[in-house]
């Protein structure tokens, strides 16, 4: 168990040594976020269990993760669901209110969402989702995503890119999540809302 001194509006950072991002470079980010208090889930001496993390976590909490799908345990990647479903799990358990959960709030410290916002913790969990996906894929994906932060390379024209945010800002054709995922993927196959949102910001849809 790691023991921590914990303050009154406390934020932790998690890291999770990962192909894409090592453990030093995640720390540098966080402690450059405003973390001091930091918890490794590596599975070594002096690092911490998702369980043990869990009972620190108030509902003055803040959870930062560099990209939140490291909080998925890579050992659970073969049981039902998959990576996607465990890291479900997780922030259920961190972010829901009692008895699910702890109350806390996450943050992607990469894309500066966090779950306070409902639109943000929807484009959390579909990054999060697109980076488990292309995790599963391979050493030649991996190291696309590490050259880019963890997201692969598109190589979109001009045209396309205007395109996808005349899309992304068009709120009467596509005034849904699903109508604009499918505008998206219309420019490239590969353009998610979460892409979207890194570029150009939040879009108020009118049902999500």
């Amino acid at each position: 168990m790691v023991f921590v001194q914990m303050s009154e509006n406390d934020h932790i950072g998690v890291i999770r040594s990962h192909r894409w991002i090592g453990a030093e470079a995640q720390r540098k980010r966080l402690e450059a976020d405003g973390c001091r208090t930091i918890v490794s889930l590596d599975g070594k001496k002096d690092t911490a269990t998702r369980e043990e993390l869990e009972r620190l976590v108030r509902p003055t909490t803040t959870i930062k993760v560099v990209h939140a799908f490291l909080l998925a345990d890579p050992k659970r990647r073969r049981l039902k669901g998959g990576l996607k479903a465990d890291f479900l799990a997780v922030l259920k358990r961190l972010i829901c209110k009692p008895p699910n959960g702890r109350n806390g709030t996450l943050k992607d410290v990469a894309s500066g969402l966090t779950t306070a916002n409902p639109e943000h913790k929807r484009l959390i969990i579909a990054g999060a989702s697109d980076h488990i996906t292309r995790d599963g894929k391979g050493l030649k994906s991996a190291l696309n995503g590490a050259r880019n932060r963890g997201r692969q390379r598109l190589n979109l024209t001009t045209e396309q890119l205007r395109a996808a945010k005349a899309i992304w800002r068009d709120l009467i054709e596509y005034p849904t999540w699903e109508a604009a995922d499918k505008g998206l993927a219309s420019v490239h196959k590969d353009f998610t809302r979460y892409r979207a949102h890194r570029l150009w910001g939040s879009r108020k849809s009118k049902n999500r």
